[in-house]
Formats: structure tokens, sequence, C-alpha cells
């Protein structure tokens, strides 16, 4: 056995650690458990990785749709220079379809345009206006020649004329005018 002061515990402590020994034995109490905590770091977990893999899902979609707004915004911007010639275009269209139009509802437009150009050339002699197929049926219809002391125009088609020329011959001069130069000209100035 052991002795006091000798190696080894002392007889109390020898007994106490003897006598916790031979009584009932009660389980350790675990530590207490958070379970709100590890719910929420486990939802957190979860959350990251759901995260994660729904954008590496979504990842080439949105480079699609990244793509196709580039488009869209392409497609939006106006490019002015491109659409210049256009415009003219159209400014032109719309001009001759006004012009067109007045000069089948109102007749005596054209016979003041002829009379007014004829009266601007002095003229000794005969008179021949050319137009094209499409103009000279409205020319004949319409013109009037208020000159009492020339003889009336004569009225001719030439087939290379566009619709909107003319050409006015005398003896002495040739006056050729284009209705499509015109419009060009003012289209131009805008």
């Amino acid at each position: 056995m052991f002795e006091p002061g000798g190696p080894g515990p002392s007889a109390p402590v020898r007994l106490a650690s003897l006598f916790a020994a031979m009584g009932p034995r009660t389980a350790a109490t675990p530590p207490a458990t958070n379970v709100e905590a590890i719910a929420a770091a486990a939802e957190a977990r979860g959350r990251a990785v759901g995260r994660a893999e729904a954008e590496a899902e979504l990842a080439p979609l949105l480079d699609l749709l990244r793509a196709a707004v580039g488009r869209v915004d392409a497609a939006c911007t106006i490019d002015a220079e491109g659409l210049a010639p256009l415009f003219a275009d159209l400014v032109g269209r719309v001009a001759r379809a006004v012009i067109e139009g007045e000069l089948r509802l109102s007749g005596d437009a054209v016979a003041r345009l002829v009379a007014t150009a004829l009266a601007a050339v002095e003229v000794a002699g005969s008179v021949m206006v050319f137009a094209s197929e499409a103009d000279h049926d409205l020319l004949v219809r319409h013109s009037g020649d208020d000159r009492k002391e020339a003889p009336p125009p004569t009225f001719l088609i030439d087939p290379t004329l566009a619709p909107g020329d003319i050409r006015v011959e005398t003896p002495k001069h040739v006056v050729t005018a284009s209705l499509t130069a015109r419009l060009a000209e003012i289209v131009a100035a805008l």
C-alpha cells in the first residue's frame, strides 16, 4: 500500500475515487446544441450552393441576352448618313406626286406655265415643244397660247425625254427643263 508522503495518491483521494466508481453511473450531459444556428448555417450553405449552380446554368443564357441587347441597341441606332438618300428619295417622290396631282386637277396651271415660258422668249418663227409621251397629251389639252402675233406652238413627242422633262426649240433657241432635275436640286438644298 501507499504510505503518506510516499509515491502515489493519498488515502482520502483514493477512497473518494473508489467511492465514485462504486456509485450509480450518471451520463455526462452533452453540451447544449443551438439547433437554430445549425439550421441557419445549413440554409446559408444550401443557398450558396444553389446560387452557384443557378448562376452556372444561367451564364450561357445571360451571354445570349447580353448579345441580343447589343443587337437591339445597334438596330435602334439611327444612321443619319445612311438614311439621308432614302429620305431624299421619299421627299422627291412626294413632291413629284403632289405636282403631278396638281397638274392633273388644274389644267390651267400647265397653260400658265407654258404661256409664261413662251412669253419669256422672243420668238421669230415657229415654236416646237417636245415632251415625253406621258406628258404630251396633258400639254396639248391644257396649254393656251396668249401670243397673238406668233403661230401657236407645235407639240411633239420625244421618246428620249423622261416624264417631267421638256425641250422647247425655236429657230434661234433651244430651252430644256426637267422637273426631275429641279426636284433633285430642291432635295439637295434640304
